[in-house]
């Protein structure tokens, strides 16, 4: 990681400690040292981007597997960044993939709304998104469905697809990061650390990689008393049988070479109304960061514990309030935006 990223990523953090206030909310006020870091950023230099399509098109259920299946699990959205000025399609934009968590469920919606959050977030700053779906656990039969490593097989599929076709979108597959929500983070750490993964694409094509919310460390989190008796637990037995934790656990191959990162996860108890994240999210985010630090200098990976969220840490326009940008909106882009050197794009109204 680049001596600015990690300075910028730092003075984002100290500056999230030290308002206790906006801490409280999730929010970083749209003053003073948030507004320097928001505003090599922001388009706009405002703390806020509209949640509207001006920014991309959209370019839906594409099959990733050279088949139409009569379900979206296996396919592909594709958000193409464009000049809100001109309506213009960007080209040779850098691509973050995405995949939905949802207890590793086959659960089209909820790919394609985390997705689209997501685009919100980053496609004003010139990136795309590719959202993916894969066929996991069956939501009416939660004990029944695909189990590992079939379902993390199906996203490998995705990635070589994006990397052999996004080009055709205008994208540009030499500048790629995988990133996920809950499971999905867990299904695009496994992406992005295991060598028989990343032996599957030319060394270097992944750049980084984003969690949010995500179980890291199954061995550590199946351990938890009484987690068995959990949603949690019991998606967990289904999706991956306890003796493929080890192979099943990012924390199993995290060290030297790999992407850097950043990792998000919210409170266990949360303010009224929001979900609480996840028992064991936090400390696997934690110590699958270290490991990536250990092996490839501290600095290359952070994780942040996102003050007021919960189980809900994806970055998204909805999460902004007139206080500001919402503080994982501003620490994915800070991330992406030095991690590829991107321009400032023209502003919008």
């Amino acid at each position: 990681m680049n001596t600015m990223l990690r300075l910028t990523l730092f003075a984002a953090m100290v500056f999230v400690t030290s308002c206790d206030e906006e801490a409280k909310n999730g929010v970083l006020s749209g003053t003073g040292q948030a507004e320097e870091i928001a505003g090599q950023l922001s388009a706009s230099g405002s703390p806020s981007i509209p949640s509207t399509p001006q920014y991309y098109n959209k370019y839906w259920n594409i099959p990733y597997l050279g088949i139409n299946t009569p379900d979206n699990a296996r396919k592909v959205d594709v958000y193409r960044p464009k000049d809100c000025v001109t309506g213009i399609e960007l080209t040779n934009y850098p691509v973050v993939i995405f995949f939905q968590g949802a207890y590793m469920q086959t659960i089209d919606d909820d790919r394609r709304a985390k997705g689209e959050k997501l685009a919100t977030v980053v496609c004003p700053i010139g990136i795309g998104v590719v959202s993916a779906g894969y066929v996991g656990l069956d939501p009416a039969n939660p004990t029944g469905g695909v189990a590992f490593p079939d379902f993390v097989d199906e996203c490998m599929a995705a990635v070589k697809w994006v990397y052999d076709n996004i080009g055709d979108y205008g994208g540009d597959n030499s500048r790629i990061v995988i990133s996920g929500s809950s499971a999905g983070g867990l299904i695009a750490a496994l992406l992005a650390t295991d060598p028989q993964y990343q032996q599957s694409l030319p060394q270097g094509t992944v750049d980084g990689l984003m969690t949010f919310s995500s179980p890291l460390n199954l061995i550590a989190i199946q351990s938890i008393p009484g987690i068995q008796s959990t949603v949690l637990g019991q998606a967990l037995n289904a999706a991956f049988p306890q003796s493929d934790d080890t192979a099943a656990s990012p924390h199993t191959y995290a060290g030297e070479g790999d992407p850097q990162g950043l990792h998000f996860y919210g409170e266990l108890n949360p303010p009224e109304g929001v979900p609480p994240e996840l028992p064991g999210v936090g400390s696997s985010s934690v110590q699958f960061s270290n490991l990536l630090n250990a092996g490839n200098g501290v600095g290359a990976a952070n994780a942040y514990l996102i003050p007021g969220f919960g189980h809900n840490t994806t970055p998204s326009v909805e999460w902004n309030t007139p206080m500001g940008e919402a503080q994982p909106n501003i620490l994915a882009k800070i991330f992406l935006t030095n991690l590829w050197n991107l321009p400032v794009l023209p502003s919008c109204p």
